[in-house]
């Protein structure tokens, strides 16, 4: 009985061998040749490699150890660790037997997403980001998880409020999942394995760096450029001191939010919101700074001598007008489900050639990327894919709560699930920007979810929720 046993578990493992190297061979295959939105080097990566004082430092503590002037090994490195990542998920879903036709589409939707592939192919934080995030979700899906995976889940939700701080939030949310499930005796190391990856990571920053930076001044100032233009922003409304600093600020401001009037395209119009605002926390910053003779030390800004608190500012623009920044934050939202949308609507876009809008196009130049665009009819069907997902996500988090209301047992992991996309969307939309950037580190939970949903759907009445 025991030689029958082994016989049976060694017959499993090859054929779970055979499967993961036809698996790695062939998704290798298609990353590697597929297109590149981006090169190697993008403008960021020279933050990460130098370890900058305002990035969090696993990133570069991992290109210290792998980076030399061969970029090779480390891509090669990211590139294995992504695709393992991908077949953790792809194996997870077969062992839960969801329909093979819905993990075929997820497979292929995942892997034929060049723009999300692409992440592995650059020296940016993204590509352990993504691995992280769906290594975890493929241990969340396990049904009896053993102490290494929760050794393995703690890492992984680790390293993901560790590479990017946006990361935090989601991390959250998938704790949640993971303590929901029950896994008491188990938490411990859990919890040992979380604190890692963070602790290595304040630990290496500060050997290389004395003091941590933000680019917090420069956010506050995007929100403040954005808001300052729209025709609700009076200036009476704040102290003579700030109104020399605010005026320059609004001046330039409604160059842009004039600009956009003449946008009638809501698709395009939101693009472009989340854009000017890039241009007004970097371009516009630097031009009225420098105007104002603005001193910039340790994060701080001083006018005339005196500091500008510009949080304290942003937090009276939206106490004073918090329809206009519900407003502009929704815009991002918006934005990160319209991926290409530049490249589609804006060269057939009519407006006015006046001087304004020539300088707005201009330094709009300036801050788009140097990025590959694809055929415009393969855009216009990606506009339309992302839409869809966007509208498929908000009935499936409003059925998700209304089950759980009903059964909440049942339901909790799934609406925790939904939770943590969305927040993560919401949380970089308001904080932030909108750009599909931001969008892809969940894109595979949101395909994820979909195919779950839908998978019950065609289950009818056998279903049972029960996925973690």
């Amino acid at each position: 009985m025991i030689k029958f046993d082994c016989i049976n578990y060694l017959k499993k493992m090859k054929r779970d061998i055979i499967f993961f190297l036809f698996f790695f061979i062939i998704t290798y295959f298609i990353i590697t040749h597929s297109i590149s939105f981006f090169s190697s080097l993008a403008p960021d990566s020279s933050s990460y490699i130098d370890n900058g004082a305002y990035r969090l430092a696993i990133y570069p503590l991992f290109l210290d150890i792998f980076y030399t002037n061969d970029l090779r090994h480390v891509l090669l490195i990211q590139k294995i660790f992504f695709i393992i990542s991908l077949f953790l998920i792809f194996k997870s879903l077969i062992i839960l037997e969801i329909n093979r036709k819905l993990i075929i589409i997820f497979y292929f939707l995942v892997v034929l997403n060049i723009f999300y592939t692409s992440f592995c192919k650059i020296i940016l934080t993204e590509s352990f980001l993504f691995s992280f995030i769906n290594i975890s979700i493929a241990i969340l899906l396990k049904k009896k998880k053993t102490r290494f995976d929760c050794i393995i889940l703690g890492l992984c939700l680790g390293g993901i409020s560790s590479l990017k701080h946006e990361g935090i939030i989601l991390s959250f949310f998938l704790t949640l999942i993971f303590l929901c499930l029950g896994q008491k005796n188990k938490i411990i190391f859990f919890l040992i394995s979380f604190t890692l990856l963070p602790l290595i990571e304040n630990y290496y920053f500060f050997q290389t760096n004395e003091v941590r930076t933000t680019q917090k001044e420069n956010i506050y100032f995007g929100k403040i450029f954005m808001l300052s233009g729209t025709d609700s922003f009076k200036l009476s409304d704040f102290d003579e001191k700030l109104k020399p600093y605010l005026d320059e600020i609004q001046t330039e401001s409604k160059k842009f939010n004039n600009y956009l009037k003449e946008v009638k395209n809501p698709v395009l119009k939101t693009n472009l919101i989340s854009d000017f605002e890039v241009v007004g926390q970097f371009q516009i910053s630097d031009k009225i700074w420098k105007k104002l003779n603005i001193t910039v030390i340790s994060d701080n800004i001083y006018f005339n001598d005196e500091y500008v608190d510009q949080k304290k500012i942003l937090i009276s623009i939206i106490s004073k007008y918090p329809f206009e920044y519900f407003k502009l934050s929704l815009a991002h939202y918006f934005s990160l489900w319209t991926p290409g949308s530049k490249n589609i609507f804006l060269s057939s876009m009519d407006i006015n050639k006046s001087n304004e809008n020539i300088y707005v196009n201009e330094l709009l130049e300036k801050s788009s990327s140097n990025i590959y665009s694809p055929n415009i009819n393969l855009l216009k069907i990606n506009l339309l894919f992302f839409l869809s997902l966007m509208l498929i996500l908000i009935v499936i988090l409003m059925n998700y709560i209304y089950g759980f209301l009903k059964n909440p047992k049942k339901y909790i992991s799934l609406v925790f699930l939904v939770l943590s996309v969305q927040s993560h969307l919401f949380f970089v939309s308001f904080i932030n920007i909108g750009t599909p950037r931001y969008l892809m580190p969940v894109y595979p939970l949101i395909l994820l979810i979909v195919v779950l949903f839908v998978n019950d759907l065609i289950r009818g009445k056998k279903s049972h929720l029960n996925y973690f």
